[in-house]
């Protein structure tokens, strides 16, 4: 049982008990359950069997047994009686903001409304007028979210793609006893925000071996084959496995990593398909016979790519890499909604050679994330004060993610706020903006001179949420001007701000940070996926701030 299945079901209890106005306090039990099985890595079926799992804060017993009872039977029996009251389909409105759980009961009890194919057309017939709350700009955001959610039915978080193929890989490596080579292709490999279907490469030898694996795994769907391809669905994702010649193998990964825009360039512009490639032994052969530099992988996007390194006479070596980042910026602690202690956090940091780290628990207004108070932040304070005198060489430094109201204003009053070593400004309330009064209320929060960086600037959730419109050419202006960082927020829901605007960052001289915005100590592992993305626009270590050194840094803020 993968543990995917047992958050999936979680996830469905914590929805139909909101439904239900069940009690918030077990609807938070479930939900903290549910980011500290997200966190887990070690196998869970082994955690369970030596009840290790109780171990974690935060899984007692009654969570521990439904995911025994998950585990052994596949199901979780109190979601029937869930089911007995209201429709499974009525689970779809889930990301739907706006659509709380009483207008979802309001549409079901009344209107019959319990999938969004019936919701849309609630709308579209123009009944839903005749329910109370629901006004003209609700309806209209109705729509765009349901067209949104339309527009990404079949879209998965990259980051979870990846981790489908390394399972997939796994299963196949440990089923054969031929040594294969198994490749991501595509955005795979290059990684994207969001991808509705992972491409792999494997040599055309093995092919009849992989695809009596693939049958005889339980868990493959909707197996197939076309021509050279094998296609099946694992883990609701759709996955195709192509199969090359040997002497086509380097040539197909190559053509098959890059988009369209960027193959297609180098062979309209450098007679890509006149060239020898067959036989090749590695990608860098390619780009020597191009007399180009070799481009990496995530950078392959568009021409932009190979007018850069060229132009410039720009090395892969010279961009941002893991190893430059020598502090992490935006952790949560158990101060609010985080898992990990503030030592727990220093020592696993301290031990992994960070030079330092930024506390940024919630501010007080996001009380549903058990925001600070001043006491709290004394208390916090002091406790940083005592573990920066253990540490030698590695520094916590007092920071906080403030809460920006609605009226742009920061949530803590200047005489707190100049207390902070950091402060990270971000929007979590009030989000149903437009364009304008979005961004206005950033370019109010930043004329606060405390302020460091502003943090997840779109407040999108990828797959969930669009973020709300912004101009992005005002606010560069005004943290340029007032030499305000914007984090590079790569929890794999967020990555935000887009990666498309790091461009822009650097053309206003703009620094950003490779920020986890992490929870646990385990997703600072973030750090790793979000890295490709700064180089896919090409950052190198002076355009991200947290590439800086302790002694750079302190002197910084």
């Amino acid at each position: 049982m993968d543990k995917n299945k047992i958050i999936e079901l979680f996830e469905k209890l914590i929805f139909f008990l909101k439904l239900d106005n069940e009690n918030i306090f077990k609807i938070r039990a479930y939900e903290n359950a549910v980011d500290i099985l997200k966190s887990i890595d070690i196998q869970l079926s082994q955690l369970v069997k030596n009840k290790k799992l109780k171990d974690y804060d935060g899984i007692g017993d009654a969570i521990f047994n439904k995911i025994e009872e998950i585990l052994e039977t596949g199901n979780l029996s109190i979601l029937e009686k869930y089911y007995d009251r209201y429709p499974a389909s009525l689970y779809q409105f889930k990301n739907i903001s706006g659509l709380g759980p009483k207008k979802i009961n309001k549409l079901y009890k009344n209107y019959d409304v319990d999938n969004l194919e019936k919701l849309d057309k609630l709308i579209k017939s123009r009944k839903i007028n005749e329910v109370k709350g629901f006004g003209d700009k609700t309806i209209k955001k109705l729509e765009e979210e349901i067209e949104f959610l339309y527009e990404n039915k079949y879209e998965f978080l990259a980051y979870d793609f990846l981790s489908a193929f390394k399972k997939i890989k796994n299963h196949i490596l440990a089923n054969c006893d031929r040594t294969i080579n198994i490749l991501p292709l595509g955005k795979l490999r290059r990684l994207a925000n969001t991808i509705n279907k992972g491409k792999i490469l494997i040599k055309k030898t093995f092919k009849t071996s992989v695809k009596q694996i693939l049958v005889k795994w339980d868990k493959i769907d909707d197996l197939k084959e076309e021509d050279e391809k094998v296609l099946f669905t694992y883990e609701n994702k759709n996955f195709v496995i192509f199969f090359s010649k040997n002497v086509e193998y380097i040539l197909n990964f190559h053509t098959l990593t890059g988009s369209k825009n960027y193959i297609n360039y180098l062979i309209e512009e450098n007679a890509y398909t006149k060239h020898n490639f067959l036989n090749l032994n590695n990608e860098r052969e390619i780009y020597t016979k191009l007399n180009y530099p070799y481009i990496p992988p995530e950078c392959r996007e568009t021409k932009n790519a190979v007018d850069f390194f060229t132009q410039n006479n720009v090395n892969s070596k010279d961009l941002i890499s893991r190893d430059n980042i020598k502090g992490i910026i935006h952790i949560h602690t158990n101060y609010s909604d985080g898992h990990n202690t503030l030592e727990e956090i220093a020592s696993y940091l301290y031990n992994l050679n960070y030079e330092y780290a930024v506390i940024t628990d919630h501010s007080k207004s996001s009380y549903y994330a058990n925001g600070l108070d001043y006491d709290d932040l004394l208390k916090q304070w002091k406790e940083i004060d005592c573990i920066n005198k253990k540490y030698k060489d590695f520094k916590i430094f007092k920071g906080i993610e403030i809460d920006i109201l609605g009226n742009g204003t920061l949530d803590y009053k200047e005489d707190i706020l100049k207390e902070f070593d950091f402060i990270i400004a971000s929007i979590h309330s009030n989000m149903n903006m437009k364009k304008e009064k979005a961004t206005n209320r950033l370019l109010k929060a930043m004329d606060n001179r405390y302020l460091n960086m502003i943090g997840h600037i779109s407040g999108r959730l990828l797959t969930q949420r669009k973020g709300y419109p912004l101009n992005y050419n005002k606010i560069f202006e005004k943290a340029s001007k007032n030499n305000i960082a914007i984090e590079f927020n790569c929890n794999p829901y967020r990555m935000d701000i887009d990666w498309k605007y790091l461009y822009d960052l650097k053309k206003y001289n703009i620094l950003t940070s490779l920020n986890p915005d992490a929870h646990n100590k385990e997703q600072i592992e973030y750090m790793d996926y979000g890295i490709k993305f700064l180089r896919k626009a090409f950052l190198k270590k002076s355009n991200v701030m947290n590439a800086l050194s302790l002694k750079e840094f302190e002197s910084m803020v």
